[in-house]
């Protein structure tokens, strides 16, 4: 397979794709619109739909719901399908490239600082439960989480995890 393009799974069906027609309708869904995507990823407008009508072709499903520009603008959403494509392309490159998850983390969330650890005790309560994980160093974070957070995670002792830590100020300590 050239290293170019991908291969996922929807709804049982397998797709190659172009990585960059997926980092388009990745921009496009975080833009709001085509022409934004095609503006940031720097590539012209007419490429950007070229590329979703090659998509589109290919796997015989529209990607986009457009509306009209006007007095409000345009814009361009997912359709579900597309949705489901991007889903399978953050599975298929969390399972191939290690980095990969860490730095689309930090890319989504705007958190810089993304631990990687072990799992190693939970404490649950009614409405919020308590989180222990054992970093790759041996240090330990507590993370306190709502308890539907906890079961829509499916955290359990030994799941590896990030610990994501966004604060507005972080202080030092000599030792």
């Amino acid at each position: 397979m050239p290293e170019d393009t991908i291969t996922l799974e929807i709804d049982s069906r397998r797709y190659r794709i172009r990585r960059r027609y997926l980092e388009l309708i990745d921009q496009i869904n975080n833009a709001g619109s085509l022409a934004k995507a095609c503006k940031q990823m720097g590539i012209t407008y007419k490429t950007g739909i070229s590329w979703i009508q090659r998509a589109e072709n290919s796997f015989n499903f529209k990607l986009l719901a457009t509306r009209k520009g006007g007095s409000g603008g345009g814009g361009s959403t997912l359709t579900s399908q597309a949705v489901s494509m991007i889903e399978s392309y953050y599975r298929a490159m969390s399972a191939s490239d290690t980095g990969f998850t860490r730095d689309f983390l930090e890319l989504k969330l705007s958190a810089r600082n993304a631990l990687d650890g072990v799992v190693s005790h939970i404490k649950t309560g009614h409405e919020v439960s308590l989180v222990e994980v054992s970093l790759d160093a041996p240090q330990r974070v507590k993370a306190l989480i709502t308890t539907d957070s906890l079961k829509r995670l499916e955290l359990k002792n030994g799941v590896r995890v990030f610990v994501i830590i966004k604060a507005t100020e972080a202080m030092l300590a000599k030792h």
